[in-house]
C-alpha cells in the first residue's frame, strides 16, 4: 500500500491520472513466446542442483541446510526469477490495457492473486 501510494503521487509516471499512450505491443506471438519461455526456465530450473535445493528447502527448510544447501542464496533466486517472470507479466498486461494506474491494483486485485494461487496449489 506505501507504494501504491508512492506511485500515485510520482508525476513521472502520470500521478493519480496514471500512465496513458503506451502502444499496443502485447500481441498473441509476443504472448506464447513468454510462455513457453517461462514454461522452459521453469522446468530446467526444477530439474537442475538449484531446484532440488529449492525443493529440499519446500520441505524442510532446517535439513536442507544441514545437508549443506546454501537456503540464503537459493532463495534469493526463487525470488529473483518470481520477481521476472511478475515484470514480464505486467509489462504484457499493461501493454494490452494501453493505460495502467494505480487503482488499477487495489486490494481486491491483490486478493485475486492469492485466490489464484492458493486454488492453483491445491489444484496440484
Amino acid at each position: 500500500m506505501i507504494v501504491k501510494s508512492v506511485l500515485e503521487n510520482l508525476e513521472v509516471v502520470g500521478g493519480p491520472r496514471g500512465f496513458l499512450g503506451m502502444p499496443r505491443l502485447t500481441t498473441l506471438p509476443w504472448v506464447a513466446f513468454w510462455v513457453l519461455l517461462a514454461v522452459w526456465l521453469c522446468r530446467n530450473l526444477i530439474y537442475s542442483n538449484f531446484g532440488r535445493g529449492i525443493m529440499a528447502i519446500r520441505e524442510d527448510e532446517v535439513a536442507a541446510n544441514l545437508t549443506t544447501v546454501d537456503t540464503r542464496r537459493l532463495k534469493l533466486y526463487a525470488f529473483l526469477v518470481s520477481a521476472f517472470l511478475a515484470g514480464v507479466a505486467g509489462g504484457l498486461y499493461a501493454h494490452v490495457l494501453q493505460f495502467i494506474n494505480p487503482r488499477s491494483f487495489s486490494i481486491l486485485k491483490s486478493t485475486d492473486m492469492l485466490v489464484m494461487v492458493y486454488l492453483a496449489g491445491w489444484a496440484a
